[in-house]
């Protein structure tokens, strides 16, 4: 595993699979010199982990004691293979919208042959969605019948444009820090004019925020009315 993280001076890395034991708890690695960047490569023992999915999550601590967040990485732990054998090629994908029906109850995607990796492009039909927020989700099974992690995407339909016509420009956005206060009732950031496309640097305030982990969100809207994720 290879990482790079950043603080006043790192002074240990701290790893933990599936759930957290708490701050400190984890398995310690001591970090390389540092100035507060670091680029360091582990092997990480799983001699104790089942057959399955697993998480491996990290963090690191730097030298006034504050931790930083986790990343968290999926992983899976297959039957050691024998002899020559090698990794079960893929046989199936399958997508769904929004809710999971079931391992291999999703709407079928045509893989050529059963190769051991695929690139492929899909054309997935949007069906009788409802306009609003939904996900797609797509996993793949291999020869042996093993499904795989799903990957899963955000995305938005909206009303159909009329002929000829572009989506609505965006018309202003706001922020919020951890809980969404609802549509048009988070923090405003300027937004010059009605550009279709912006890209823009915010200088936003932590107000009054307390000592701890915070979620900051952005969402803008458009001339239309309509909000984004």
């Amino acid at each position: 595993m290879a990482t790079t993280v950043w603080s006043q001076t790192i002074q240990e890395y701290e790893y933990f699979y599936d759930s957290d034991p708490g701050f400190g708890n984890g398995e310690t690695i001591i970090a390389g010199e540092n100035t507060g960047e670091l680029t360091q490569t582990f092997a990480l023992p799983t001699t104790n982990l089942n057959e399955g999915f697993h998480r491996l999550f990290f963090r690191s601590m730097d030298n006034t004691g504050i931790y930083s967040l986790y990343g968290a990485t999926p992983f899976y732990i297959s039957e050691p293979l024998g002899g020559s054998s090698s990794v079960a090629n893929l046989s199936a994908a399958e997508y769904w919208f929004d809710t999971d029906p079931g391992q291999g109850n999703g709407l079928a995607l045509a893989i050529t042959g059963t190769p051991s990796q695929a690139l492929e492009s899909y054309a997935i039909p949007l069906g009788d969605l409802e306009q609003g927020f939904h996900s797609v989700n797509i996993r793949v099974q291999n020869t042996d019948g093993i499904w795989g992690l799903f990957s899963k995407r955000p995305f938005y339909v909206s009303e159909p444009f009329a002929s000829g016509g572009t989506a609505p420009d965006i018309a202003s956005i706001e922020y919020f820090f951890d809980t969404d206060p609802g549509q048009g009732n988070g923090s405003a950031l300027t937004v010059s004019g009605t550009p279709s496309a912006l890209t823009e640097g915010f200088i936003i305030p932590l107000g009054d925020l307390e000592q701890g982990f915070h979620n900051i969100s952005i969402r803008s809207q458009n001339v239309a009315g309509d909000w984004s994720l």
